[in-house]
């Protein structure tokens, strides 16, 4: 069990014994890749065997079902799992693990795979993105479609009150982005859950309350652009982690500020940091997923930002209550320190990715481009505005 991480196990004892849990978990150790790519057929090692075992012998509540990649190395995972969960009593036998393509092939988006396969190897996987997002195509369901059928995914499968569900995958590189972009929903919510506290706190009105919230999107004015060309020139990764030290230090100057201007600055400080993460990462998703894997894996990391508003919303005015509104700060901020450890510990470039830094720097849109991105951007911010005066 050495190669797990070693508050894996600990963290599932913080789980609510009363609650129906999901447990997502890659795959157990591989053979190593030839070629440096690692293709579906490579098999377990007898220690990713004996490991998935003993993962699944730990796993301390009853397992309602076990689902998995319909990739081999996936399948005997989750095989290797309910035999050490049958061990230890977990599971009275061994169940028949079910494999399911909605995450994996031909995607979650895709229903005619014959029909839409042949406009996206001509279009390519970016524009094919772009239009679909703009107009669905026949044989993809919406993007509001596709995110109904990922949340569905997880209720049909929703185990009994102190049960868990197995979900065995082969995508970590997803998992750690999708981590480290939740981190940003995550510390845009420390303002607006502690709404009241902060008012008092720093004696100023709602109208101010507002400016604060939405100095964490400021940035974007300026960086956005920028930060494109950035990650041309210094790596998508590298401004990432950037990023997160930004959104690190920001969440620690609010922690430490005590004025309404230190915690400004700060909030400015961690929004400009978080524009990296919301430019970049669909950039080192494509750079990952390809074929029919591409749409679910970008809506996989979408899901990502209102999972940790979230998440934020329900643990933020706990720990004010609890400490201070300065602590709910400094969490903030440990989280996006985390998210920078976890990115440094496993992310790595995908095989191929292009090194970009010589290339000339240039926007290439054209006018239409130009005029489609200012309508939605309008649009975005006019239903944010009116979300929050209504």
């Amino acid at each position: 069990m050495a190669r797990l991480h070693p508050r894996l196990h600990s963290a599932l004892r913080h789980l609510p014994a009363d609650r129906p849990a999901h447990l997502v978990t890659r795959h157990s150790v591989r053979e190593l890749a030839k070629n440096g790519f690692a293709d579906y057929r490579l098999p377990l090692t007898p220690e990713g065997i004996t490991m998935a075992r003993e993962w699944g012998a730990r796993l301390e509540r009853p397992v309602a079902a076990f689902y998995s990649s319909p990739v081999g190395r996936c399948v005997d995972t989750a095989e290797a799992m309910a035999e050490g969960a049958r061990e230890a009593g977990l599971i009275e036998r061994v169940p028949e693990v079910i494999t399911d393509a909605t995450l994996v092939e031909p995607g979650c988006y895709v229903e005619d795979i014959n029909q839409i396969g042949p406009t996206f190897l001509k279009m390519g996987a970016m524009k094919f993105l772009n239009a679909h997002l703009k107009t669905p195509f026949e044989g993809m369901l919406s993007p509001a479609q596709g995110r109904a059928k990922l949340a569905s995914y997880l209720r049909e499968r929703e185990p009994s009150p102190g049960a868990l569900a197995v979900h065995v995958t082969h995508d970590t590189i997803l998992a750690v982005l999708v981590a480290a972009r939740m981190t940003m929903g995550f510390q845009f919510q420390s303002v607006a859950s502690i709404s009241p506290v902060l008012v008092e706190a720093l004696a100023i009105d709602y109208a101010e309350l507002g400016a604060l919230i939405g100095f964490y999107m400021l940035p974007g004015v300026v960086i956005a652009l920028p930060s494109g060309i950035l990650g041309r020139r210094y790596g998508d990764a590298n401004m990432v982690l950037a990023g997160l030290l930004a959104m690190g230090g920001g969440g620690l100057v609010m922690g430490f500020g005590e004025t309404y201007a230190v915690v400004s600055v700060g909030r400015v400080m961690a929004g400009a940091g978080a524009v990296f993460l919301n430019v970049l990462m669909v950039k080192m998703v494509t750079d990952w997923f390809s074929g029919r894997q591409i749409v679910v894996a970008i809506a996989i990391l979408i899901s990502s930002w209102p999972l940790g508003i979230g998440l934020g919303l329900i643990s933020f005015p706990a720990i004010a209550t609890a400490w201070s509104w300065q602590m709910v700060m400094h969490v903030s901020a440990a989280v996006a320190f985390g998210s920078f450890l976890l990115l440094v510990w496993k992310y790595r470039r995908a095989p191929g990715a292009r090194d970009r830094a010589d290339e000339g720097v240039g926007i290439g849109l054209l006018g239409r481009e130009w005029l489609l991105i200012l309508l939605a951007g309008l649009v975005w911010g006019t239903f944010n505005v009116g979300l929050s005066l209504s």
